[in-house]
């Protein structure tokens, strides 16, 4: 007998997310995590490396830089194997 959440494993671990939810789930992330706001439009992704790269102004970047395993963490919950690994 297999359980309902079974069926769509073959699924789940074929399909990627594309840019834009990993970038809207970093943005969520941040927020939760670091307690500050910033906008999709400072963040790009890059697929094939699992790398997201943030322009922000270098106070910010430093407060993310000594949180970023939280947020890998918090990434890799929400994302699962599609999380990023890498936070520039």
């Amino acid at each position: 007998m297999k359980h309902i959440s079974s069926l769509f494993d073959k699924y789940q671990n074929r399909l990627v997310p594309p840019q834009t939810s990993i970038i809207k789930e970093f943005v969520v992330v941040c927020q939760e995590v670091c307690g500050f706001t910033i906008t999709p439009e400072q963040c790009t992704y890059t697929v094939a490396t699992k790398t997201i790269y943030i322009t922000v102004p270098s106070v910010l970047k430093s407060e993310l830089m000594q949180n970023e395993t939280k947020l890998k963490q918090a990434l890799k919950e929400r994302l699962g194997k599609n999380a990023p690994t890498n936070i520039v």
